[in-house]
C-alpha cells in the first residue's frame, strides 16, 4: 500500500513538472491589428512586399482576396500555423488562423501558444519592413 502510494506521488508530480514545462513555452498570442506603412504607398505596392518578405522567410502564400493573403509557416514539417495578413496603402496587419502542434489555447481569458509563433511573425514583420524600405 505505501509503494503504490509513493508510486501515485511519483506520477502527479511527473505530470506537474510535464504541464510547467510545456507552459513555460507558450506565450500570449499577438495579433498586429495595423503596422503603419511609412511613406506613400499604393495597395498593389504593400501586397508585393508582403509578398516578397513572406518568400524570404518561407512562409507560403495558400489563397489571395483583394485585401488580405492568408499565408502558412511550415516548421521542419512538425509545427503549421495560418495566417491572414490584410493590407491596404497606409497599413497592414497580421491576424492568427489556425496551427498544428503548437499548443494553441485559450485559458485565463487570453490566447496562448507556443512561444516560436510570435519569433515567426515578428520575423516576418521585420522582411516586410525592409521590403517597403527597398520600394522606397
Amino acid at each position: 500500500m505505501r509503494l503504490a502510494k509513493q508510486m501515485a506521488t511519483m506520477v502527479m508530480v511527473a505530470f506537474t513538472l510535464t504541464a510547467t514545462v510545456a507552459e513555460a513555452r507558450d506565450a500570449v498570442l499577438i495579433d498586429h491589428e495595423s503596422i503603419v506603412v511609412s511613406g506613400a504607398k499604393s495597395a498593389a505596392a504593400v501586397k508585393r512586399a508582403i509578398l516578397l518578405a513572406a518568400a524570404t522567410r518561407e512562409w507560403k502564400t495558400i489563397s489571395e482576396t483583394a485585401d488580405t493573403v492568408r499565408m502558412q509557416y511550415d516548421a521542419r514539417g512538425k509545427h503549421l500555423v495560418v495566417i491572414d495578413v490584410r493590407y491596404d496603402a497606409k497599413s497592414y496587419g497580421i491576424k492568427y488562423v489556425s496551427s498544428l502542434n503548437l499548443r494553441y489555447q485559450e485559458r485565463d481569458g487570453g490566447r496562448f501558444i507556443h512561444r516560436n509563433y510570435n519569433r515567426w511573425v515578428d520575423n516576418l514583420i521585420r522582411a516586410i519592413s525592409l521590403e517597403l524600405a527597398k520600394s522606397s
